[in-house]
């Protein structure tokens, strides 16, 4: 019997926006495949002009429970404007 592995979700670049969500104290409780849907989804955002404020409550939900995951004592405003920055800046 043989086992096969899947490839692994994350490229290199997706790889170094974990690492920097992880820094942030965002990336727990998130799977890989969450972290790329996500991170896609928000560049998508911002490439296509959305309003910064609607783009926050798209991700407030999943930001605040990562934080909330992590440990980590954000609000859930400032949870989601730091996994908005940290996206952008690792990933867009």
């Amino acid at each position: 019997m043989s086992v096969t592995t899947a490839p692994p979700v994350l490229d290199e670049r997706g790889e170094r926006l974990k690492e920097a969500l992880d820094e942030a104290g965002l990336a727990s409780g998130l799977t890989d495949g969450t972290v790329l849907a996500i991170a896609r989804g928000l560049c998508d955002q911002v490439a296509a002009g959305v309003p910064e404020e609607q783009i926050l409550d798209t991700v407030r939900p999943i930001a605040t429970y990562a934080a909330s995951v992590s440990g980590t004592a954000l609000s859930g405003d400032d949870a989601a404007r730091r996994f908005v920055e940290t996206t952008v800046g690792s990933y867009c």
